[in-house]
């Protein structure tokens, strides 16, 4: 869908359906927005001006050409959309990104590529969130009517008609958009509480949109990857240092193994050794007995006698 510069446009969010519109507040008249049910108020007729193939200007009927969508930015927090005056500051240029089903995102050059345009809070309200690719991030924009010079002059009247302490407060808010700043600010009536704020940094004046910081645990980030160093060192060297115990003992256990092995033919070399006296290696009460010359003569003198005995006397018998 191509964007007609020459058109009115409602900008309704995906999440919420087409029954509740993009509208100013006007209670404060301090550049305010919210989201309201649609109805033909002129806060809901949006003049959106092309700048770049995807980049716009987005203003008003109720504040007028000279008050443009903005990013409203408390110290180094970017808070949520709002109108402001005119600076021509990348604060006030946005990128409308054509998805596949007919719904825009919303990037602003001041926050980046990575923070959107979003619905915050309850009862909701746009604010910026970094990316989720959530419902509610898609936006619509539906045609109302053509711009005339009538619709064109109206805007001029009311914006007129506001009182001094708008355009002051407007004009105060404006200079946030652009600059860091370290003063206090005094916190517009339609701030969001409570909604996340994306962070961006400025270094030779880029910006560098980063996700909403983490709630701070006490510990810098070098401390903890400190202490993430020592706990991995720490369970290398104690698992070194079992599987070295491990070997040892095995290596123990296998010496004790092989040790009676290796003594074993010394002691059967010492057994099978000849000896010129094998009785003079024996001990004193594991010595042979020694025969008696007398009882074995004793034993023997019966064979004797029978041996001496004639032939004459057996024949006596």
């Amino acid at each position: 869908m191509s964007i007609d510069p020459n058109s009115w446009y409602r900008i309704t969010n995906q999440a919420i359906g087409p029954g509740t519109a993009l509208d100013v507040i006007n209670a404060n008249n301090d550049g305010g927005l919210t989201l309201d049910g649609t109805a033909p108020w002129t806060g809901q007729f949006w003049h959106i001006v092309f700048q770049s193939p995807t980049r716009y200007i987005l203003t008003t009927m109720f504040t007028g050409e000279n008050m443009r969508l903005d990013v409203l930015v408390l110290g180094t927090n970017v808070t949520q959309p709002y109108l402001a005056n005119i600076t021509g500051d990348l604060g006030q240029q946005w990128n409308l990104n054509l998805q596949n089903d007919g719904t825009y995102k919303f990037t602003n050059e001041y926050t980046g590529p990575f923070v959107f345009m979003d619905i915050c809070g309850s009862p909701s309200k746009p604010c910026l969130s970094s990316a989720t690719d959530d419902v509610g991030q898609y936006w619509n924009l539906s045609e109302i009517e053509t711009i005339t010079a009538s619709s064109t002059s109206s805007s001029s009247s009311a914006s007129t008609s506001s009182s001094s302490s708008t355009s002051t407060s407007s004009s105060a808010f404006s200079t946030l958009s652009v600059t860091l700043s370290t003063t206090a600010v005094t916190t517009p009536s339609f701030l969001i509480t409570g909604s996340p704020t994306p962070n961006v940094t400025t270094s030779a004046g880029q910006v560098s949109p980063t996700a909403p910081s983490p709630p701070s645990t006490g510990l810098s980030s070098a401390v903890k990857t400190a202490i993430g160093i020592t706990i991995g060192l720490t369970v290398v060297l104690t698992t070194l240092i079992i599987l070295l115990i491990l070997a040892y003992c095995k290596c123990r256990r296998r010496r004790s193994r092989l040790e009676p092995r290796l003594e074993a033919p010394a002691i059967l070399s010492m057994v099978h050794q000849p000896s010129s006296n094998p009785h003079s290696e024996l001990a004193a009460d594991q010595q042979l007995p020694q025969f008696d010359d007398r009882k074995s003569a004793v034993r023997l003198s019966p064979m004797s006698e029978l041996e001496q005995v004639t032939p004459s006397s057996r024949w006596n018998l």
